[in-house]
């Protein structure tokens, strides 16, 4: 049972660190009603026109503090969690951490339920007045969640104290009132995704505060009669708001699709008990599967109810009878049938409670149980044998499915996007301060008798400053970038998952790839091929000479009846069906390089027969062998081997004949195994394994990137020699047979290295990029491909796929902290501090820097992880990005994970690729995660490749450049854009004058927007994997110093236009009569606007020209034909209007007047070539130079704070 602490009565806060809220809480706190604080801010209401509830309809921790007060959480009406941005182990030194998210929940409990619960995305919790607390459901599972009696996972007052002694026995089922109890605290199986309704997307799209500003600036220049601009504007906000509804709407649909659609029955078929509890069962029960509770005995073998057949696993749980073969596609992404065999905890009938065992019991007995024993709600039941039954251990939300659904509904929050978001409040900011500044100056000096018309002309210098049309060219430069992905077969699936809004484009996964400082990979299925190929088999024999050495000899490939074939046909979990084999590949590529045959063994007692070679053309019937497997224990991951006890029968035995055979005590019982190098060698005798295998062959293998698996064989004693005592014999019994395992032999295969992974690794290293690995494999393995594909640099090329034996050797981080080789020898001495990791205290403090010369550092996952990673975080000179470990392996699903949030902990961008379900967490967690499949567990990572192609990261990582660019060249022209406008409307205030609806109209529609269009649409430049590198923030000097240098200058030209054309022009008292009146709709044509209009038309092109493009990440613009193509009708059409401008069409169009030709041509025309020449000299010359002081300056103190660190 879990220990919970005993918290004081009456609080009204409760923190993650007492391990009973879900995971991703940090903290939850009791609220109630508040009669004063809700009259407090009624009066703000009102007082402030509306705006103080839009603002508190912005956050969640204000609109509570606003109506609710902190209460004890007995007596709360509703709670505020606190959600937590990560979970890494990274101090807050190296860290940048994620937005804290809030929620505000109301407490639910239903009129005949004695329980009060709240429910967070998809996590309940209930109410323990005993604890004072809030337990997450999970929690009131056993520990180790996989026991079959349901009172381990029930610590719950209300059910029948002797539950515990009465539910032992494997096959007793809970009574009515007992699941009636459990249904009423773990609610119902289903996993609710429910779509949100429609008013509330539109609602909260609608007052988004830049939607608001956007609704404000229509409204504003409706007042003025400025229609069209009014009307394109409300427009392209509209399709923007439908759009990004729609696309909420289908994610939620797809989701609550896969949630609903998932093949389980309506009905299930369950073994209920007496309510009474005198023993009798009541039998199977027919009830909907939505009644299913953790503690429920589900029948699976359907025969005799094939009205109801199970065709899907409605939970999670573990097999407590029969065999079940099974397809987990669904979670793994590789449709490959996996046997379920019973659960084997001995004691009471072959059932043992699990909490009773130590923790190192535990685990083995975790290890051991859960993968060989343990089903998963969602997975496809494809037979069921023996009476199959199963457990439910995970209901709901809490299985493996529905939290697997809840990381796809509710991804974390990413530090980059988080910084992303900031610096673009901040460049809003300014210019929204600038607007502010320009509004109390229009306010102050503009002549006007209205005060209604003051603050509309005032409210226009607002709108310009903060153009509405900017998140429409940032919602369109992602959308090319990902149209050109699609074209190419990757798939952006995590819009609005991760973005949240029609208004938050910066932070799209296309932007944040665009910044990606390092990459890691998955091994398998990402870097080389899925399947592996056998290179040759070796069979351990004894030298002709009679000397005793054991020697390997290759086995040919025609059929054989030796030992090591035997091994090779029978130790596995293969099973036939519709004749087919079915089962892990790799046992299928062994079992058919094996040349035996199976057939199942449908009357006998043995699960499979096989068979040697072809009867009809061996020599004579007594060549062939059959082989009988009796009892099987899967691949079990923790001790990284499989194990089969096998009986030799007669070939032409019938199956009945077999059945009797099998009993018949008999010394040819025997046992194989097969497994891992440093699994199986511990078994085997040490005089049966060859000379040198160890010290040279082995490590040559493993180093050539070879994967290679051993076998071992031996006989059981005479007592355990029947079908009876076979089954009743434990795994370790099985494989410590008399006189130790002999060493068969072995198999060496290659996973052979994909074509794109060689261009991939050698395009990401080139542009400046960290790459690593991390895998599941072994560390000699992981570390020889990593040589291979460039990860790790090699001496020698790689040849045909295959690296040189004389690779460079491994050094394997251990968990006590010292390098160690591949025998597990100290590479040095631990007194020697030169290498490896020293401990001082108690604790692992530090690691010392560099690695041993020569060798392949490698970190392996658990604690040599854990090890490390406290390493890097204790010692600021060391980095978890930059630093020399590059390959990271045996790395479970969650060691990927913790490594990679660990990574992002730090503010580094990281892009994590991989392609099963045990790359999910790691997938989920990245800034960028790439999954090389379009299976349902791969709807977590932003982008998905149709092809197993890892070029594809390169595709992503070029087009999230280039997207990053347009993003920033839109921020800067649209900047210059708002400026130089800004200035234009500001000096023309001076006098009372303004543009033209024509005037704006023209700058607005026909200029910025197509402008705007035509810079979204730059593609990639061929240069978008150099080895320079984007800005990683709005507010990097690169991006602010050449939009300030230009500003700067256009704003000084627009003066010197101004001073000019009033010095020449001054006017004259009946334009200022019209410009002072109140009708807003009052237009003048004068001297001075027509000459700050056409001037300002050709400041627009030329700053589309120097900010329309970020080389080398974009094309340049002359590549951009539409770009080209627009900027030269706009030239055409600019010069038309300067040219024309006294006649009665321009006149019309734009109330422009006749100014002198020697004005036009020798003060306009001349300020056009000036500020051309100084545009492009300033940024040519004079910003690149701005730019480096500043990152010399940069380096300087980078440098200088290392120091003083050290």
């Amino acid at each position: 049972m879990i220990e919970y602490s005993v918290a004081p009565k009456g609080r009204s806060r409760q923190e993650a660190s007492e391990s009973l809220l879900p995971p991703d809480i940090a903290w939850i706190e009791g609220r109630c009603f508040s009669f004063f604080r809700s009259i407090v801010s009624v009066l703000l209401i009102i007082a402030t026109g509306g705006l103080f509830l839009l603002f508190i309809r912005w956050s969640v921790r204000i609109y509570t503090l606003a109506w609710f007060k902190i209460c004890p959480l007995e007596s709360a009406t509703r709670i505020l969690i606190a959600a937590k941005p990560s979970t890494s182990p990274i101090s807050s030194s190296k860290r940048i951490s994620a937005r804290v998210s809030y929620t505000l929940l109301t407490i639910e409990q239903k009129p005949t339920s004695s329980w009060k619960s709240l429910t967070h995305r998809g996590d309940r919790c209930v109410w323990k007045s005993d604890q004072d607390a809030f337990v997450w459901t999970a929690n009131l599972l056993d520990n180790n969640g996989i026991s079959g009696c349901p009172s381990n996972f029930l610590p719950i007052s209300e059910l029948n104290s002797n539950l515990l002694g009465e539910l032992k026995h494997p096959l007793h089922g809970l009574s009515n009132a007992e699941a009636a109890v459990l249904l009423d605290c773990f609610g119902p199986n289903t996993i609710s995704m429910a779509q949100p309704m429609l008013f509330s997307l539109i609602l909260s799209e609608v007052i988004s505060p830049l939607v608001l500003f956007q609704s404000a600036s229509v409204a504003l220049w409706c007042l003025e009669n400025y229609w069209a601009y009014a009307c394109a504007i409300a427009f392209i906000t509209a399709v923007s708001i439908i759009l990004s509804i729609r696309t909420t709407l289908s994610s939620m649909a797809s989701l609550s699709k896969l949630a609903n659609d998932s093949g389980i029955p309506p009905s299930i078929f369950i073994i209920r008990g007496d309510d009474q509890r005198q023993g009798s069962i009541m039998g199977p029960v027919l009830i909907p599967a939505s009644m299913i509770v953790p503690g429920d005995l589900i029948i699976l073998d359907h025969h005799g109810h094939g009205e109801y057949p199970i065709q899907t696993l409605p939970c999670d749980g573990i097999l407590v009878r029969g065999e079940a073969l099974v397809d987990e596609s669904f979670l793994t992404g590789e449709s490959i049938p996996i046997t379920k065999t019973t659960a084997n905890l001995h004691g009471h009938d072959g059932f043992e409670m699990i909490e009773n065992s130590s923790p190192s019991l535990k685990r083995l007995q975790q290890g051991n149980i859960d993968r060989a024993s343990l089903v998963y709600g969602g997975t496809r039941l494809l037979e069921a044998t023996g009476g199959a039954m199963m457990r439910a251990t995970a209901t709901g939300s809490i299985s493996l499915r529905g939290r697997m659904l809840k990381a796809m509904r509710y991804p974390p929050p990413l530090p980059s996007v988080d910084q992303l978001h900031i610096d673009a409040l901040i460049f809003m900011g300014v210019l929204g301060a600038i607007s502010i500044i320009g509004f109390v100056t229009t306010v102050a000096l503009l002549p006007s008798n209205s005060l209604v018309a003051l603050l509309v002309r005032a409210g226009d210098l607002i709108t310009v400053v903060l153009p509405p049309a900017l998140p429409a060219s940032l919602a369109l430069g992602t959308g090319f970038a990902i149209r050109r992905l699609a074209q190419r077969g990757i798939i952006c699936t995590a819009g609005v998952m991760n973005s949240g809004g029609s208004g938050n484009t910066i932070g799209s996964p296309i932007n944040v790839a665009g910044r990606v400082q390092m990459v890691l990979f998955d091994k398998t299925g990402t870097l080389t091929e899925d399947s592996l190929d056998v290179l040759w088999v070796s069979e351990a024999k004894n030298s002709s000479n009679h000397s005793g050495v054991v020697r390997l000899m290759q086995v040919g490939s025609s059929p054989s009846s030796s030992r090591i074939r035997g091994a090779l046909a029978t130790c596995h979990t293969l099973r036939m069906l519709g004749g087919n084999l079915v089962g892990d590949p790799l046992d299928v590529t062994l079992f058919t390089w094996s040349g035996w045959n199976m057939e199942y063994n449908t009357h006998g007692l043995a699960q499979i027969v096989v068979t040697s070679g072809n009867p009809s053309k061996l020599p004579s019937p007594g060549d062939q062998v059959r082989l009988a497997v009796v009892r099987a224990w899967p691949f079990c991951p923790l001790l990284r081997r499989t194990t089969v006890i096998v009986k030799r029968i007669s070939p032409n035995a019938n199956s009945a004949h077999s059945s009797e055979q099998s009993h018949a005590p008999s010394s040819s019982l025997q046992v194989f195994v097969k497994g891992a190098p440093e699994s199986l060698l511990a078994l085997c005798d040490p005089t049966s394994v060859p000379e040198s295998f160890l010290e040279t062959t082995l490590p040559a293998w493993t180093r050539r990137g070879y994967r290679v698996i051993l076998f071992a064989g031996g006989m059981l004693p005479l007592s355990s020699s029947s079908w009876v005592a076979a089954q009743r014999l434990t795994r370790a019994q099985a494989e410590e047979p008399k006189g130790q395992l002999r060493f068969l032999g072995a198999v060496v295969l290659v996973n052979s290295v994909k074509r794109g992974s060689w261009e991939t690794i050698a395009r990401l290293t080139k542009a400046g990029l960290a790459v690593g690995m991390a895998t599941g494999d072994h560390a000699v393995t992981a570390a020889a491909v990593a040589q291979q594909v460039g990860i790790i640099a090699s001496d020698d090329d790689h040849n045909d796929g295959v690296i040189d034996a004389r690779s460079r050797p491994v050094a394997v981080l251990s968990g006590s902290g010292f390098w160690v080789n591949e025998r597990n020898e100290a590479i040095r001495p631990v007194n020697d501090d030169s290498f490896g990791c020293v401990s001082k205290g108690s604790g692992f403090s530090s690691m010392l820097l560099p690695v041993p010369p020569g060798y392949v550092p490698v970190v392996s996952g658990g604690d040599a992880l854990a090890a490390y990673l406290k390493a890097i975080d204790s010692d600021p000179s060391l980095s978890l990005i930059d630093g020399p470990v590059r390959v990271f392996a045996r790395l479970s699903p969650d060691d990927k994970r913790l490594l990679v949030e660990s990574m992002t902990a730090t503010g580094a961008v990281v892009a994590f690729c991989g392609d099963g379900a045990n790359d999910v967490a790691a997938l989920q967690v990245a800034d960028v995660g790439i999954s090389l499949s379009t299976s349902t567990d791969s709807l977590v990572a932003p982008f998905c490749s149709t092809g197993d192609d890892p070029r594809c990261v390169l595709d992503v990582l070029i087009e999230g450049r280039g997207s990053l660019g347009v993003s920033f060249a839109c921020f800067r022209f649209m900047a210059l854009y708002s400026m130089i406008q800004f200035t234009v409307v500001s000096l023309l205030y001076t006098w009372g004058m303004n543009l033209s609806d024509g005037q704006f109209i023209w700058q607005d529609l026909f200029v910025i927007l197509p402008l705007a269009t035509a810079i979204a649409r730059m593609r990639p430049g061929s240069g978008g994997l150099s080895s320079g590198r984007l800005p990683g923030r709005l507010v990097d000097p690169s991006v602010l110093v050449a939009m300030l240098v230009q500003i700067v200058l256009q704003i000084l030209l627009l003066f010197l236009l101004y001073a000019i054309s009033v010095r020449i022009f001054p006017p004259h008292a009946q334009i200022l009569s019209v410009c002072a009146s109140d009708d807003l709709s009052a237009f003048e044509g004068n001297m001075l606007n027509s000459s700050i209009f056409l001037f300002s038309n050709f400041q627009y092109l030329l700053m589309a020209l120097i900010f329309g493009t970020w080389p080398p990440f974009q094309e340049p613009v002359y590549a951009n034909f539409l770009m080209v193509g627009l900027i030269l009708a706009l030239i055409v059409c600019n010069f038309s209007i300067l040219l024309s401008c006294e006649t009665s069409l321009m006149s019309t169009l734009f109330g422009t007047v006749d100014l002198p030709s020697v004005f036009r041509i020798g003060v306009i025309s001349g300020l056009i070539v000036l500020d051309v020449a100084l545009s492009i000299f300033l940024d040519s010359l004079i910003t690149p130079m701005i730019i480096s002081l500043f990152h010399r300056k940069k380096k300087r103190n980078d440098k200088l704070s290392a120091i003083t660190v050290s």
